[in-house]
């Protein structure tokens, strides 16, 4: 069973005539010697009774089972917030609850949660679409400079000249994708990337088809045949991740 600890700072005022309310702050500090009371349970329901209809219930207090926990909504997904404990005390569980209570009440809410360790897949039924990279696909083009070259390396660092070809082809195909996505690709101008002002970070789609075909262009420009392995290699990178069913 999961269980958290809220410590509150406040009074509880009463007016003649109304209800008790619980009030945030104080507005008088008790002194030195001052005795200390134990807080009774009408005192427990006056400070968590809800103020308003966009309340969940998250449970009952620890020490009072008979007194219900209540959460404003908009009070917390308004600010920032926390949920802290040592391994296993349930925090998982927690926001579970919190979720599913939050979901109950605002059903059209979009929440997006970053599962790391595949602990909540099984807990929002069929409010959630859950993905894994099985399911998920990703558009290379949404990849930085450096992601893509983590891609086409494997992981191990890049050859200098074949980053200087990415780095100089990239641009161009960003480019010639933007200007001619809805034309004839037959016979294409070249596109400055200065003018069009991409660089390789810039998140814009582009087709490797094109990247391909820049670099054999700049392959077929080269006098010297022993320059054009590392154009080769290259392209064959590229080739590789083209044909990757993942």
């Amino acid at each position: 069973m999961a269980s958290a600890s809220v410590d509150l700072l406040g009074e509880i005022l009463d007016s003649s005539g109304s209800r008790p309310r619980f009030q945030r702050g104080v507005t008088n500090y008790p002194a030195i010697d001052d005795p200390a009371d134990l807080i009774t349970n009408q005192e427990l329901r006056t400070i968590y009774t809800p103020n308003g209809a966009d309340q969940i219930d998250i449970g009952t207090l620890q020490q009072d089972q008979s007194v219900i926990a209540y959460v404003d909504i908009e009070e917390m997904l308004s600010k920032h917030f926390a949920v802290l404990g040592s391994t296993g005390v349930g925090k998982s569980s927690g926001v579970s609850l919190l979720i599913n209570e939050i979901l109950k009440s605002r059903p059209s809410l979009r929440i997006f949660l970053l599962d790391v360790h595949n602990e909540y897949g099984r807990c929002f039924g069929e409010r959630s679409i859950v993905l894994n990279p099985r399911n998920l696909k990703l558009p290379f083009w949404l990849f930085n400079f450096e992601e893509i070259v983590d891609v086409l390396f494997a992981g191990r660092p890049g050859v200098p000249e074949e980053l200087d070809i990415l780095a100089e082809v990239i641009p161009i195909a960003k480019g010639i994708y933007t200007q001619y996505q809805h034309a004839d690709r037959v016979g294409l101008k070249r596109v400055d990337p200065k003018s069009v002002g991409f660089t390789a970070d810039t998140p814009v789609p582009y087709r490797l088809v094109d990247m391909i075909s820049l670099i054999d262009e700049r392959m077929g420009k080269l006098e010297n045949r022993s320059s054009r392995i590392v154009y080769h290699k290259l392209i064959s990178r590229i080739e590789t991740v083209r044909n990757d069913p993942r």
